[in-house]
């Protein structure tokens, strides 16, 4: 009997730790105290706070699109992120590209010059412009992400 309570006390922790894995957190500064998330990230749904299934999703990201809310019509694409750029809407016209990125830096529009830059993504955090001082950071991250979800997070934050 007590190796079948060690057998599932196992199994649950792995189901709680596979779950705990692909969460992405959003925190307000530089902290990481659960009642400074400000959004979280699970399985490209993306909701308010510590909410999970059950409520909402505020966005959807399947691929390299971003959707409003729950949906993933193409009628509700908000955004189209290919090969550092981020495009508006279903695009890939060079006209309608809002932002691009290189890995460190998000510049404005498809420019690249040093006062083209939006923001700064440092260890996991997002700073205004080309800063990445300590004190500095907007947001930080806590999880795993793509560049999709990025933009995302910036989106929703009200900073794109």
């Amino acid at each position: 009997m007590e190796k079948l309570n060690k057998t599932f006390l196992a199994l649950l922790f792995l189901l709680l730790l596979q779950d705990a894995v692909g969460q992405t957190y959003i925190y307000k500064g530089n902290s990481r105290f659960p009642q400074d998330v400000v959004f979280n990230i699970l399985e490209g749904e993306f909701r308010t706070a510590r909410n999970s299934y059950g409520h909402p999703a505020l966005f959807t990201i399947r691929g390299q699109q971003i959707f409003k809310g729950e949906s993933i019509s193409l009628l509700d694409v908000l955004f189209t992120y290919r090969n550092g750029y981020l495009f508006l809407g279903y695009s890939d016209n060079p006209y309608d590209i809002a932002y691009n990125f290189d890995g460190e830096h998000i510049y404005f529009r498809d420019r690249d010059f040093a006062m083209d830059i939006a923001f700064t993504i440092y260890q996991d955090g997002i700073y205004a412009g080309p800063t990445n001082f300590v004190s500095d950071v907007l947001f930080t991250i806590d999880g795993p992400y793509t560049e999709t979800e990025l933009f995302l997070i910036l989106y929703a934050l009200k900073l794109l």
